[in-house]
């Protein structure tokens, strides 16, 4: 697989000058990004477009396999990481990608990439570890905004998904907090008598 080359924050700010219509604030530093997708085009167009844009971001690397995912982000450390939610190896493989990165690199943002909306497979992503969801059939501007505010800490999700994630967690949260309650109150009796 070939490596996307990143272009140079030199070359970037002499473009957002002569590129006015970038919509994003002008950066501090570069986003370091890894991007993954279930094929090799679909990463080097996704590049493409994102460097096409002028807005601070470098892509360090791409993957199209779960392991491939892990193992560039161990190695390359980006700031965010473009998970597509279907990998070469699977239909939901960037599942496993983001409960990976969760695990061994906790420090990357991780946003998946969803080619449909699907409220339940959106809060499965955000419980295996993505601080983002992003359709492909939203505009590049608006993936853009979701890059700089899950690298910024923010949680980029649409207000459908996020009202699935708060109903399954108003019907999961009370038998776990009833089932915590019920243990403390068994260990106060046992201390008190």
């Amino acid at each position: 697989m070939g490596a996307l080359l990143p272009f140079s924050s030199t070359n970037r700010q002499q473009s957002v000058a002569a590129n006015p219509t970038c919509s994003c604030p002008v950066p501090r530093t570069n986003i370091t990004l890894l991007i993954s997708d279930s094929t090799e085009i679909g990463c080097e167009l996704l590049h493409s477009a994102l460097s096409s844009a002028n807005c601070g971001l470098e892509t360090v690397g791409d993957a199209v396999t779960c392991e491939h995912v892990v193992n560039s982000a161990l190695m390359l450390k980006p700031h965010v990481a473009l998970v597509s939610i279907a990998l070469r190896d699977g239909s939901t493989a960037g599942l496993l990608a983001l409960k990976k990165l969760r695990t061994h690199a906790p420090t990357v943002r991780c946003i998946v990439l969803m080619d449909k909306r699907d409220s339940d497979r959106a809060v499965e992503a955000l419980c295996s570890g993505a601080r983002g969801v992003f359709l492909r059939d939203d505009p590049l501007h608006m993936l853009l905004r979701c890059i700089r505010a899950v690298h910024d800490g923010q949680i980029w999700i649409s207000n459908a998904d996020l009202c699935r994630f708060i109903e399954i967690f108003s019907q999961v949260a009370p038998r776990r907090l009833a089932r915590r309650s019920g243990r403390k109150s068994s260990e106060n009796a046992n201390n008190n008598a």
